[in-house]
């Protein structure tokens, strides 16, 4: 207990005391997803995390991601939480990383035919910004009112526009990652590498 009292003590030095979670009504609100789990999954799981962490920015995220590195706590990312599969459940308690508060529309590239955003952003949003300039997404998710951008190409989700556009995994640029150990890595798409 003594090594989660300072992780959790870590935590709130990162991100503020507003910003980490550990009653027991906020960890039952993460200990599912949109469907229910089966049953074999409640015996075998410890489905609370310890904590929920709400990070604002990719270098919060890091940080909370290092600190769970360091004190072998595992992390779940969390999107918003409309999957069907248990993929933003914990198993082993750890930290649950929400990513809403990432929720913001960076900008948009009308030339390049691309779109900004970061991982906690709402489809609907970005849906609905793209088509106040003009333009249309190729894919949209079933459940795009609450699915975020990163939950949803995290797990492979497809939807409307999926079998002309694509999954979603084939319409991502670029990517900004938090590593394992909480290093930053930028990716690029073939297009912008060659």
């Amino acid at each position: 207990m003594a090594s989660l009292d300072y992780a959790y003590r870590r935590l709130v030095n990162t991100l503020g005391p507003e910003r980490v979670a550990r009653s027991e009504f906020e960890r039952m609100v993460y200990s599912h997803d949109f469907a229910s789990l089966p049953k074999i999954a409640l015996l075998q799981w410890r489905l609370y995390p310890d904590f929920v962490a709400l990070p604002q920015t990719t270098e919060e995220v890091s940080g909370v991601v290092k600190l769970s590195d360091e004190s072998l706590l595992q992390i779940t990312p969390r999107g918003g939480g409309t999957g069907w599969c248990g993929g933003s459940v914990p198993n082993r308690g750890g930290v649950l990383i929400d990513m809403r508060k990432m929720n913001h529309i960076l900008g948009i590239d009308p030339d390049g035919r691309t779109v900004s955003v970061e991982t906690g952003v709402s489809w609907k949003d970005v849906e609905d910004f793209v088509e106040s300039k003009g333009f249309a997404l190729p894919n949209v998710p079933l459940n795009a009112i609450g699915s975020t951008v990163g939950g949803a190409i995290n797990s492979g989700s497809t939807g409307f526009g999926g079998l002309r556009g694509g999954s979603l995994r084939d319409a991502v640029a670029n990517l900004e990652v938090v590593l394992p150990d909480g290093s930053l890595l930028k990716t690029a798409s073939d297009a912008d590498a060659g």
